[in-house]
């Protein structure tokens, strides 16, 4: 569901460069992630789900499909 990743990314005013910079990658690069066609690392993960304020919901929806359990 990266298009959840997009839309979160442009509600929060981020545009795709910023968001590149954030994780130290060239536009194409992050643009590439965005769109499903590279993975992104865990540690890329944690750093937008950080900027982005995504919550567990939405954490696990748009990098894991929402496969990802909580064990309680």
């Amino acid at each position: 569901m990266r298009y959840e990743l997009k839309s979160k990314r442009v509600l929060k005013g981020i545009s795709a460069k910023e968001a590149a910079k954030m994780l130290g990658k060239s536009y194409v690069s992050y643009n590439k992630k965005e769109a499903g066609e590279v993975g992104f690392t865990p540690a890329e993960m944690v750093v937008l789900a950080d900027k982005l304020d995504l919550s567990y919901d939405e954490f696990n929806r748009i990098f894991f499909d929402g496969k990802l359990a909580l064990k309680g």
